[in-house]
């Protein structure tokens, strides 16, 4: 039995893998169509569509993109559960769920039941998924004070163009033509902002859900800090708590066992645990034995140790010219512009 097991597992974790390499070819023609890279999400301060809602024309699922650019008016309205979700029959709810957002060896593909409930975290409601796209800065978008903020972009500074110029992340907002209309959005970057090189920058990898939040989403569960909106919709990119469903900083860390519960630390009671870019960030991590998988730049897979060192890439978090640390792999990977080399692994 222990040898059929193995056997079944390695065939799962080859399908995770297939669906990373799947993300990066999806990336990769989104690029070549769109003269630039696939967008963090295309509003500002609004639960408007996030990255993987982006890529599914070139996941061979324009049909599910169709559906929700249609409902949401090409982008221009949230997706939100009174304005999208709630609005939606159960046929179109299910035919949202995208099979290849699934890791096998986590669960089988699953998607939220009924309407949304009708409070705050019932607008974090959609099809969900077991992967994640890097994200980072180096500041406090929000407010513009710098400090150890690594959280979504989700507001880049004021008009359609701005962006926080500490940014360092590979997957940005999109920019737009006018600031009222989201849907007239269109990408920030190409794929020189990844300055290091496609094959030195990670940019999408499997994200850790604890197994007792697995299929929940519900903002104000327990403490009220935003814990359970970890498996909420991957469609849709909101603010500080929404974000951790569909992105993780490069700053957070590699999850240890199934139920790792070492970011619901303090900080995650006083409400800012999704800006913590060391213990409060929720993780990096699958369901695969010591291991997590990881899409570089350059459409490759690559399989990190679960000792795999991360954190802080800087000494001082609040200026890089503070110094570097030797030891942070992600980070470095998921820095788009610092040069260093990467230890050997």
């Amino acid at each position: 039995m222990p040898a059929v097991q193995a056997a079944r597992e390695a065939a799962r974790r080859m399908q995770c893998v297939n669906n990373l390499k799947q993300f990066g070819l999806a990336v990769h023609n989104f690029h070549d169509v769109r003269n630039g890279i696939p967008p963090a999400g295309v509003g500002e301060n609004a639960s408007r569509a996030s990255f993987w809602v982006l890529i599914l024309p070139y996941m061979e699922q324009q049909n599910v993109f169709d559906l929700v650019s249609n409902k949401t008016a090409k982008f221009k309205n949230n997706i939100h559960n009174n304005g999208f979700w709630n609005t939606l029959s159960e046929e179109e709810r299910r035919s949202l769920t995208v099979d290849g957002f699934f890791c096998p060896s986590r669960r089988a593909p699953t998607y939220l039941d009924g309407n949304a409930p009708n409070n705050g975290q019932g607008g974090y409601w959609g099809p969900q998924g077991d992967y994640a796209f890097v994200i980072g800065a180096k500041r406090d978008a929000d407010s513009g004070t710098t400090g150890a903020w690594f959280t979504i972009q989700w507001k880049e500074g004021t008009g359609v163009n701005a962006i926080d110029t500490a940014t360092i992340g590979p997957i940005r907002l999109a920019k737009r033509t006018t600031n009222s209309d989201s849907s007239s959005w269109y990408p920030r970057d190409n794929m020189a902002w990844w300055q290091d090189g496609t094959s030195n920058q990670i940019i999408i990898g499997e994200k850790f859900i604890p197994q007792d939040y697995i299929g929940k989403c519900d903002r104000f569960e327990t403490d009220g800090s935003g814990a359970y909106c970890l498996d909420c919709s991957m469609y849709t990119l909101g603010g500080h708590w929404t974000g951790q469903a569909v992105s993780r900083s490069m700053y957070s860390r590699l999850a240890n066992s199934p139920n790792d519960y070492s970011f619901n630390s303090t900080t995650m009671v006083s409400g800012s645990w999704y800006a913590d870019g060391i213990g409060g960030q929720p993780h990096w991590g699958g369901t695969h034995a010591g291991v997590a998988n990881f899409l570089l730049g350059d459409g490759s897979v690559k399989a990190f140790a679960n000792t795999t060192p991360t954190g802080f890439l800087y000494t001082n978090a609040t200026t890089e010219a503070a110094g570097t640390t030797t030891n942070s792999i992600i980070g470095r990977l998921g820095h788009v512009c610092d040069g260093n080399p990467i230890p050997a692994l």
